[in-house]
């Protein structure tokens, strides 16, 4: 009964953590937030996100940002380039084993999985009974040399991890509740309002493009319009509008970027930025960071809610299926044939009398018959080299069980973490998401088989690290990662501190995208040519 009782305790253990788990908040994703889309939302969510602790190490520890897009060889030319990269890839690789472990991360996840604790926890009490099953299927079996030890070992990790893996991709993809916002704007009712305006007429709406504007004019401030003496253009005023004004260029941004999703290139939510800025209205900022958060919400979950039903519904079959296996499997251990009369022996009558140990005959096949007996009872037993404590086959099995755990979580998964850890550097260092994908894997082949080189002329130069004091605009943002030349996934959407909004709360008004100052020196700059 070893086995059963070993699933006994451990279903025990799954569900005493389960009910004491401390841990049991922020596992919704950011883009699950309405709220995300103002600055003060965002960066208290940051600091404990993953996404958050992606971008700080990246936008710390890798070098040579000039090179990006021209692969690992290149950002990791020279001693301390190396030295950081390989301090980013350690950062990196902690962060993820934190995650995607199957047993550190009960304990040490970061928020923004969309896994909660008690899904892990079971997840893990599913790894332990399926390991137990794989272990149960190679045990007692013979290896030629040490490579078929490793191989059966590196095969129970596979098939313990397999089934978890398949049940957390299901359960991430799976859309998690929208969290509605909290904060009341003017500018929500603007962008409902101008939505069903747009509904109601049509095409109609192409007639007020006189100037380039759609939807309707900005409210400018007038006074003073008659003191243009004419010699220098009149600049436009600072004021900041909140009804929402757009241009057929934001429009025709927005429209890429819903129908390109990922894929689109940061350059396009530069422009629908910089058309905002030219209308200064609060509410196409507005409209733009929601827009831009529903669809990377909409490509990175890309599953109905319904799913999590199958992926807990497989869980638990597929956890009851191997658990049974497993005590089918211990039945067959500490089993021993029993002795009985063979009733077909033309000589059993003999085997009655008192002194037939005198018959050679007879004992003769007396002593066959216990040998034969014997045969049988080793053949239930396994034989492994070296000295065990204890001669049951239970207790060996629950040995070798113990061994195939210990090889799955320190070596095995540490290892497959580390190797995708890589992979993901090798994705960004080419422009591509640090996603492990058969498109991505593709295109990251495709790069750095090609070996293709920039064109420094026809990209802009416009690396800023966090914190540079000489360009105020971008201090304290990760321009790095938001690059024109990187896809807007998800850590680059977050990359954008000029997208996310600047709300007061005494006010209650939306502060303006770009301060007076800024404007007035962009002016200034523009008289100059």
């Amino acid at each position: 009964p070893l086995v059963w009782i070993t699933e006994l305790i451990l279903l025990t253990l799954t569900v005493v953590v389960c009910l004491f788990n401390p841990h049991e908040h922020g596992n919704r994703s950011l883009l699950a937030y309405e709220d995300i889309i103002f600055e003060r939302v965002k960066d208290e969510k940051l600091k404990h996100d993953v996404t958050g602790f992606e971008m700080q190490y990246i936008a710390k520890y890798l070098p040579n940002p000039q090179y990006m897009g021209e692969g690992l060889k290149r950002i990791s030319r020279g001693r301390d380039a190396k030295k950081s990269l390989c301090q980013m890839q350690c950062r990196l690789f902690l962060l993820y084993l934190r995650n995607d472990h199957t047993v550190l991360s009960v304990f040490q996840r970061t928020d923004g999985t969309n896994l909660s604790s008690k899904t892990r926890i079971a997840c893990l009490f599913m790894y332990l009974c399926t390991v137990m099953f794989a272990t149960a299927i190679f045990y007692g079996q013979q290896q030629n040399s040490w490579f078929g030890d490793v191989a059966a070992s590196f095969l129970i990790s596979i098939i313990g991890t397999l089934p978890v893996f398949i049940t957390k991709k299901i359960l991430i993809n799976a859309k998690p509740t929208m969290v509605p916002h909290s904060v009341n704007i003017a500018e929500f009712e603007e962008i409902e309002q101008a939505i069903l305006d747009t509904l109601d007429e049509g095409e109609d709406a192409d007639a007020d493009a006189a100037n380039g504007l759609l939807l309707e004019e900005r409210d400018d401030d007038d006074d003073g319009a008659g003191e243009n003496d004419g010699m220098h253009p009149k600049k436009h005023t600072h004021r900041k509008s909140s009804t929402l004004v757009t241009t057929k260029q934001y429009l025709a941004n927005l429209d890429s970027i819903k129908t390109n999703k990922m894929n689109a290139p940061q350059s396009t939510l530069r422009s629908a930025l910089g058309e905002v800025k030219k209308t200064k209205s609060t509410a196409a900022q507005v409209q733009l960071a929601n827009e831009v958060r529903i669809t990377l919400f909409n490509t990175v979950y890309p599953l109905s809610p319904r799913f999590r039903h199958c992926a807990w519904t497989f869980l638990v079959l597929w956890t009851l299926f191997v658990a049974i296996m497993s005590m089918n499997y211990g039945i067959q251990f500490d089993l021993q044939y029993q002795e009985e009369q063979n009733a077909a022996n033309d000589h059993l009558d003999a085997f009655e009398a008192d002194c037939w140990w005198n018959d050679q005959l007879l004992v003769l096949e007396d002593l066959l018959s216990v040998r034969s007996l014997q045969e049988l009872q080793d053949s239930l037993q396994t034989h492994f080299p070296g000295d065990y404590v204890t001669e049951s086959e239970s207790a060996k099995w629950l040995l070798s069980l113990v061994q195939s755990l210990c090889l799955s979580i320190f070596l095995w998964q540490p290892l497959t973490v580390y190797v995708i850890t890589w992979l993901k550097i090798w994705m960004f260092s080419w422009n591509l998401r640090m996603s492990i994908g058969p498109f991505n894997v593709w295109m990251l082949c495709k790069r750095a088989c090609v070996c293709s080189k920039r064109d420094d002329s026809t990209v802009p130069k416009e690396f800023s690290f966090m914190g540079n004091a000489g360009d105020k605009k971008h201090a304290h943002s990760f321009y790095i990662i938001a690059h024109q030349s990187r896809p807007l996934d998800v850590i680059g959407y977050f990359s954008n501190d000029e997208l996310f909004l600047k709300y007061n709360e005494e006010t209650g008004a939306l502060d303006a995208m770009f301060s007076d100052v800024e404007l007035a020196e962009e002016d200034e700059s523009e008289d100059g040519t």
